[in-house]
């Protein structure tokens, strides 16, 4: 339960298109394909976002993670 309200706040901190796409993709589960006809985009572009979307997930879970541990 902890892991999931860290998730969903460093979820909130990303930028509103980094959120878009990851509720496309994981909430809603839509394909890439889909994910790009609805955004105007390529399915390449489509990769690279949701990359960049995970990574920046990644980094403020592990910058509160981090924070958490110092105190």
């Amino acid at each position: 339960v902890e892991r999931h309200q860290h998730t969903r706040q460093c979820f909130e901190l990303l930028e509103p298109r980094d959120r878009e796409i990851l509720i496309l993709k994981y909430e809603e589960r839509m394909t890439y394909r889909s994910i790009a006809e609805r955004l105007g985009i390529t399915e390449k572009a489509v990769d690279r976002r949701l990359s960049r979307a995970r990574q920046r997930l990644r980094s403020e879970l592990q910058n509160i993670g981090m924070h958490e541990n110092h105190h």
